[in-house]
Formats: C-alpha cells, sequence, structure tokens
C-alpha cells in the first residue's frame, strides 16, 4: 500500500471561521481529513468548502437516525474527507453512548481496505463517565476487530496531554 497524509483536526465549533481552517487545510493537501467537534450549522459549509478538493465527504449527521436529540452536550459530530473511496460503517458498531461522537468509514486505497475512524471524546468535567463509557466503547471496538482490520483512530480524546511518575 502506498503512503498517504491524514490531517485531524477539532474545529472548535468556531463555525466563522470555517473558510480560514478549510484554507488552512487545503494548503497542506492532506489525503484525509478528519475534522472533530463539528455542528449541524457547520456541517454544510465545511462540506461545501472541502468539496472544492475532496470528492468523498462524510458526516456523523449523514448518519444520525435523530438530529433533534443533537442538542446541547450532544451537540457535537465529525466529518471525514478523502479523494479515496469512503464508504461509512454503522455508527451502532461501537457500543458507545454518543454514536455521533465516533464516525468510522472504510477508506479504498489501491487495492487495500482501511477501517479510518475519528472521535471527539467528551470531556470528563462535564461528563461524567459518559467520557469513560465512549473511551471503553471505541477501545473494546478497536480490541474486537484488531485481527481482521487495518484501522487508524484518530481525534481529541480529552486525555492527558502529559503524564508523569505522580499519576
Amino acid at each position: 500500500m502506498r503512503e498517504f497524509s491524514c490531517l485531524t483536526w477539532n474545529t472548535a465549533k468556531r463555525i466563522k471561521y470555517s473558510e480560514e481552517q478549510v484554507n488552512f487545510i487545503n494548503s497542506f493537501k492532506p489525503d484525509v481529513v478528519a475534522l472533530q467537534e463539528v455542528l449541524i450549522n457547520s456541517d454544510k459549509k465545511l462540506k461545501e468548502l472541502l468539496s472544492t478538493n475532496y470528492k468523498n465527504i462524510i458526516s456523523s449527521f449523514d448518519l444520525a437516525p435523530d438530529l433533534k436529540i443533537l442538542t446541547k452536550k450532544r451537540m457535537f459530530g465529525q466529518i471525514i474527507a478523502s479523494n479515496f473511496k469512503l464508504e461509512p460503517n454503522d455508527p451502532k458498531d461501537f457500543n458507545i453512548p454518543w454514536q455521533e461522537r465516533v464516525l468510522s468509514v472504510k477508506l479504498f486505497i489501491d487495492n487495500s481496505e482501511i477501517y479510518f475512524h475519528t472521535t471527539h471524546i467528551p470531556p470528563g468535567s462535564s461528563n461524567g463517565w459518559i467520557k469513560i463509557e465512549m473511551i471503553n466503547g471505541v477501545v473494546s471496538y478497536l480490541i474486537e476487530n484488531a485481527e481482521k482490520e487495518t484501522q487508524i483512530l484518530c481525534g481529541d480524546f480529552n486525555t492527558l496531554q502529559l503524564e508523569n511518575e505522580k499519576f
């Protein structure tokens, strides 16, 4: 399989900076783009801006069974964009409470399939055990499918950036 590049970015729900964010992304020319903390209000705009350079774009909002529940703490979605063929995986494959927080696709590169996942794990300080349930569900999926799938996981995990012996 050939090499490819991926850029992953938490958009931090900044709707008014969508153009600047996509221009910055495009300056790197990544083969795959994974965005987290996308809002329903910014989803269409981001997909429109990305479509100038990427022909395949999938959003977790596209796969959500009921957009009405995606408010307040559940308002965030994910986007994956690429010129490689993308095929969405069922969000229900992950045993997690907020399925819109993981977007999983099959990425087709040459004759290879890669299961490419992006996630935005909610912070524990404002969501309590939901964070732990999300991490456990994502890790369980990866472990259960480790033998049969080539996988990549990226995103915003809301975990410590630096650990030392005190922790």
